[in-house]
């Protein structure tokens, strides 16, 4: 599952400034449980959410009904809706195709269709087009722009979908046939290239070990990839200028981190 965010705003809302420490507590607990997941919307006993929090599940029904603004409790399927939940995330296509599957996955059960609906026309009134076909749900068309934190999160997601691993593996062994040789110590700069892989193509990293290669400065030297991390962002915008004859600011010697 794409990772989730909590802003760190919620305290400060005025609606969870009025309330008491247990409402507090439940509306935290609803936001940030393990069962808690993409939309916001699934399913949860009053029996585990007072096992894990500590409150009474007697008075349970009652905190929820204070939090009703935010929160929709169906009692029949043990379903929680924390209705602000998703405005809350990243709008990359590959976390709303996780709401998609949450929203199939909640809607299965036939007595739920009315509250993914509900759902689905919240949402369709911030900008989110959440459409049904045979049994599916298709989420598309995120209503916030993302950050570039949020980007990030998702390239790397992204990246573990792919294989990571398999990136890297393909940036070595194109760097190693350049090189002519395979250092003996890959940790370091197997660390550099998984940074560098959140915004560059292996071939961008490449083209990059390449160019500084060029430079009089790196031609009889050896040119890790934690240096490349230093310049490649210079390098892919054309600001990098060769023949400078010193170390990048950001520079650390390579030997140290390969200890």
């Amino acid at each position: 599952m794409p990772r989730r965010s909590f802003d760190d705003s919620f305290w400060g809302d005025s609606f969870v400034q009025e309330l008491d420490k247990d409402a507090k507590l439940l509306f935290a607990y609803l936001w940030t449980n393990k069962r808690c997941n993409s939309a916001g919307l699934y399913e949860i006993t009053l029996k585990t959410i007072s096992f894990e929090t500590g409150i009474d599940i007697g008075v349970l029904p009652k905190l929820l009904n204070i939090l009703s603004p935010k929160v929709k409790w169906l009692k029949e399927g043990n379903i929680i809706w924390v209705k602000n939940f998703l405005k809350h995330q990243p709008h990359s296509p590959l976390f709303l195709k996780s709401v998609a599957d949450c929203l199939s996955k909640v809607g299965s059960n036939p007595s739920n269709n009315g509250v993914v609906k509900e759902f689905a026309s919240y949402y369709g009134k911030l900008g989110v087009s959440i459409q049904f076909s045979n049994g599916l749900v298709m989420v598309s068309k995120g209503f916030i722009n993302q950050t570039e934190p949020e980007q990030e999160l998702d390239i790397e997601q992204e990246l573990d979908n792919k294989g990571k691993g398999e990136l890297v593996k393909e940036v070595f062994a194109r760097i190693d046939k350049l090189r002519g040789y395979r250092p003996p110590k890959r940790k370091a700069e197997a660390a550099s290239i998984i940074r560098m892989l959140k915004k560059y193509s292996p071939s961008q990293i490449i083209e990059t070990w390449q160019t500084m290669k060029q430079d009089k400065f790196w031609a009889d030297k050896e040119l890790y990839m934690m240096s490349v991390e230093s310049q490649i962002g210079a390098v892919q915008s054309g600001t990098h200028k060769q023949g400078a004859g010193k170390l990048p600011k950001t520079y650390t010697n390579p030997e140290e981190l390969l200890q």
